[in-house]
């Protein structure tokens, strides 16, 4: 998204040279402060990061507070969560005259996890003649990923919350931390921002072909995972369009549906060709991959393709 590899709140990387060693700490020692080295989250940079730095840098802790894809607890995701919410939860541009709450959720989407064309979308801004435009230097900012959901609050009307994934399961309504940009407070159903008896829905800010006009364009993907709410109690989740991936840091990447889209990260396997199970289990890998404590449990139905005949897996793939 534009940014250095630990370019982002509470890396560590003060003087992003790409590692956090003890030249960070000594940074903070003589009196440097930006959003890298507050690697406890609290807003200051002072000697409790100095010692966070050298106690991850000698192998005491295993990661800091704010590696988001190396934390391992749901206590420790909605920690640093609600931490960044309280420093970063600010309006950074006018919004749209009857949609404050949905231009606020996006800017605080970008701001979060980033978009990668951002630049793209400032120009496109600017050709639309708005007055108060985003800027990259907010792109990404805490390096968390951070969804745009839509609701409807106790007043009956449509409205736009935050989400992240701190638990293992996407389709787990539990395992998502909900707020809104104006508190900093966990939204739960019931409160003002999210009514008892509505669904909750997730959406992201995409940039994509029209199929219609066939011109590339920003949009919100909506309903990408639902959950209906009944006096507060929450469904399954239910993903109504599979055939969008989760961005997942561990080993494998599906694409939902057709198992010739497997990618197989960092283990030697180009991209893009049709991997069979036959065919990964000649190169050595388990046809059905295994999962782990950090791998997003979701389980998914695959297919592939052999000559005239489609084969459908068993529902034991996950990823």
């Amino acid at each position: 998204v534009g940014k250095q590899p630990l370019e982002w709140y509470g890396s560590g990387d003060g003087n992003l040279s790409g590692k956090v060693d003890s030249t960070d700490a000594s940074l903070v020692e003589n009196g440097v402060s930006n959003k890298m080295l507050d690697v406890n989250g609290d807003g200051l940079t002072n000697s409790e990061d100095t010692k966070t730095i050298l106690d991850y840098v000698s192998g005491k802790i295993p990661y800091l507070p704010g590696h988001w894809n190396e934390l391992k607890t749901k206590e420790e995701r909605t920690n640093w969560a609600m931490k960044m919410n309280l420093i970063t939860n600010q309006p950074s541009r006018a919004a749209t005259p009857g949609w404050v709450c949905a231009t606020n959720i996006l800017d605080m989407c970008f701001r979060n996890g980033g978009l990668s064309n951002m630049d793209e979308f400032i120009q496109l801004e600017k050709d639309q003649g708005m007055q108060n435009v985003h800027s990259s230097e907010h792109n990404a900012w805490t390096n968390i990923p951070l969804y745009y959901f839509s609701t409807t609050n106790t007043n009956g009307v449509s409205h736009a919350i935050a989400g992240i994934l701190v638990g293992d399961d996407p389709l787990k309504f539990d395992d998502w931390l909900f707020f809104n940009y104006h508190n900093f407070n966990s939204i739960k159903p019931g409160d003002f921002d999210m009514d008892a008896n509505h669904p909750v829905t997730m959406g992201l800010e995409a940039y994509y072909e029209n199929p219609l006009t066939k011109e590339n364009n920003f949009n919100l993907i909506g309903n990408i995972i639902k959950f209906d709410l009944t006096n507060g109690v929450p469904s399954q989740g239910i993903s109504s369009k599979p055939y969008l991936t989760l961005n997942n840091p561990n080993i494998i990447k599906v694409h939902l549906g057709k198992l010739e889209k497997l990618l197989v990260d960092n283990n030697g396997l180009p991209e893009n060709q049709n991997y069979t199970p036959e065919c990964l289990e000649s190169k050595g890998y388990n046809a059905i991959p295994d999962t782990s404590k950090e791998n997003t449990a979701l389980p998914i139905k695959l297919e592939h393709i052999d000559g005239d005949t489609t084969i459908f897996s068993d529902n034991h793939y996950k990823f």
